[in-house]
């Protein structure tokens, strides 16, 4: 029994825990705009352009606007070290709030990119500007509770987190435990990955695995730690930094690292029965293929939907994951909106340096390239189209998710190219018809309305 409570006792926080979870609290309509990841490194919420402004309407009438900030923000006046990556002017902090952002993920591969001291000046930039943030922080017990924000329909909490595979970048935060204060970085949920093989590759993974265990035998004369060998023909191989297993080829399995996935709950929880409303957010980079084709990263991975629904069934009233720039579906699960992947809001190409890697990726030499450094990112940056999303609920019931395709300047001059427009005519009803197509293995059936898709839900 948790703290010496009596069985009855115990029986009565259960049931106090169902009610909280289960129910969302904000009476009367609520409206929920959610876009992808934020990678201004310039402003743009002064633009008049039409298309820009009917966008912006969409975040800036919701009660509670949510995207995944992934761009860090600095003065650049008074910077020291090397200033890349995508990070914009401080002013871009308040811009994102003048576009009509409340709430914004900082838990992401690019927060830690030039130092963890950067994410956390990044983090005071940004809640200066009023921006309420969530996922990263001096150390883990700050980047995995829960942020807050009041509106005037109620109190939103949010729980952010990044997903961490085995060869993934990033500064991971740490606790704080006695006088060790911790490090700063962001809130993570590991994984571990395996690669899935049928039989006879698995088979012949194993003998090489055993082959290599015999060889280092007559090298030491004790076991060598890491060379255990299952000989169970089911059973995963891990050979060398790799783990195989039994599976459908050319896909990948993720397992969370159960601390992780059990202490992200619990912060779920917390922040249900202390908020209103519960947003969860994730940045997750993984795709469920060794294929590397962009078209495959629609489908979300499993370790994805499993922990989108035990945040539900612990207190989520929404799910966002961004990172994977591609879209992917829409769920709906016991009345909660779940999205999967809405891949970015904006298109960043003109802003900032250029550093020597990119130049060296692309094999030339930065002082005799006829590449201007614009030209130079928008070559290495290619998604035009995405959605943004609003969600719809009235007295704690989801009634409706509509979905506006956007692009980021078909046609425009390259000055004008990056700031998200709402899309029309063939270019919407081609991302409504791919939203349709990757949503419904989902369960998920969209309309298509006048250039936007419609979920209703009973």
């Amino acid at each position: 029994m948790d703290l010496g409570m009596t069985p009855e006792a115990a029986a009565q926080l259960a049931q106090l825990r169902e009610d909280e979870l289960s129910q969302m609290k904000i009476r009367g309509p609520f409206l929920l705009a959610v876009a992808g990841d934020i990678g201004g490194t310039y402003p743009f919420a002064r633009l008049q352009a039409p298309a820009v402004r009917r966008v912006l309407s969409i975040i800036s009438r919701a009660d509670l606007a949510f995207g995944n900030m992934e761009a860090n923000v600095t003065d650049y006046d008074t910077a020291t070290g090397q200033v890349r990556g995508l990070t914009g002017l401080r002013e871009i902090a308040a811009d994102v709030k003048a576009q009509g952002f409340d709430m914004v993920l900082r838990a992401n591969n690019k927060s830690t990119t030039i130092g963890a001291d950067k994410m956390l000046e990044s983090n005071r930039i940004i809640a200066e500007a009023g921006l309420v943030f969530a996922g990263s922080g001096r150390n883990l017990q700050e980047a995995r509770s829960a942020a807050y924000h009041m509106t005037p329909k109620g109190r939103v909490g949010m729980v952010g987190m990044y997903a961490y595979p085995d060869a993934a970048g990033g500064q991971v935060a740490t606790y704080q435990v006695g006088f060790r204060g911790g490090l700063p970085g962001v809130n993570p949920v590991r994984l571990h990955e395996a690669v899935l093989v049928p039989q006879e590759d698995l088979d012949a993974l194993r003998k090489i695995a055993l082959a290599n265990k015999e060889l280092a035998k007559t090298l030491s004369p004790s076991d060598l730690p890491g060379l255990e060998v299952d000989t169970d023909p089911m059973s995963p191989v891990q050979l060398f930094t790799t783990t195989y297993a039994l599976g459908e080829r050319g896909r990948k399995r993720f397992t969370m690292l159960e601390d992780d996935e059990r202490l992200n709950l619990r912060s779920i929880r917390d922040a249900k029965e202390a908020a209103d409303f519960v947003i969860t957010a994730i940045h997750s980079n993984e795709s469920a293929w060794t294929i590397p084709f962009d078209f495959l990263q629609s489908e979300p991975t499993d370790f994805l939907i499993e922990l989108a629904h035990a945040a539900i069934d612990n207190g989520a009233d929404a799910f966002v994951a961004s990172g994977v720039h591609a879209m992917r579906g829409i769920e709906i699960y016991r009345g909660r909106p779940i999205f999967y992947g809405l891949m970015s809001y904006d298109s960043r190409i003109s802003n900032t340096p250029v550093v020597y890697d990119r130049y060296r990726d692309n094999g030339l030499n930065p002082f005799t390239t006829e590449y201007t450094e614009s030209e130079l990112s928008w070559k290495g940056w290619h998604p035009m189209e995405s959605v943004v999303c609003e969600a719809s609920f009235h007295d704690g019931t989801l009634s409706e998710v509509r979905i506006y395709p956007i692009d980021f300047g078909y046609g425009l001059p390259m000055s004008q190219k990056g700031a998200p427009r709402l899309s029309t005519g063939e270019v919407a009803q081609r991302i409504l018809r791919r939203m349709q197509r990757i949503s419904k293995p989902l369960g998920t059936h969209i309309a298509i309305q006048d250039d936007i898709g419609i979920i209703s839900v009973g």
